[in-house]
């Protein structure tokens, strides 16, 4: 990517509110653009196959879309492009390294740091013995009870959290670590104990 390119990133929401919000958040950005705002599923799709942005964000608290299906779309029309869901739902299971969930707990700054960070042009599959940005205390624990074998639903049990906050937690841990999924994750936080302290 050349480094005077800039993001581009296509909003999708129902909510005026919302679009108005991720503007305001992104205005002092001078290297991401929203390239476009959609309301439905058509110009999503439509949007995405013509403009081909590095991210769709999508507020899915409204318009419920079929997130299975759209990234299925995606990665065969702009596979580069990945999605980052708002969404209500805590029993979202869908294992994509192109999803990104954030919760309504999420703020400014982590959206900047996922847009940022994820934009990097490095194969999925690159492993790095440090992990590139130091993981939080809470992601630590996080880490540690995948490690023990608790579930998503456990972990936010024990943790007094979120099913979904759980998951937010895990997507930045994957971003942190260059990793694909909970089994890498698993084997990672085994052999790396001391170094992610």
């Amino acid at each position: 990517m050349n480094l005077n390119e800039k993001t581009e990133i296509l909003l999708a929401s129902s909510s005026k509110l919302f679009m108005e919000g991720i503007r305001r958040i992104l205005a002092g950005e001078s290297d991401i653009k929203i390239a476009a705002e959609v309301s439905n599923h058509k110009d999503i799709e439509k949007q995405v196959f013509e403009i081909k942005p590095r991210f769709l964000f999508i507020d899915n608290r409204i318009l419920k879309l079929d997130v299975q299906k759209l990234l299925n779309l995606i990665t065969k029309k702009s596979p580069h492009t990945k999605v980052i869901l708002l969404d209500n739902h805590s029993d979202n299971e869908i294992n994509s390294p192109n999803l990104i969930c954030v919760t309504k707990e999420s703020n400014s700054s982590e959206l900047i740091n996922i847009i940022k960070n994820k934009n990097k042009d490095k194969p999925l599959s690159s492993k790095t013995d440090e992990p590139k940005d130091k993981l939080t205390k809470m992601e630590s624990r996080v880490m540690e009870l995948i490690a023990s074998g608790f579930s998503n639903k456990e972990i936010a049990n024990k943790l007094s959290i979120s099913d979904k906050t759980v998951k937010a937690h895990l997507t930045n841990i994957f971003m942190k670590l260059n990793i694909e999924n909970r089994y890498q994750l698993i084997v990672y936080g085994t052999q790396n104990k001391r170094r992610v302290r």
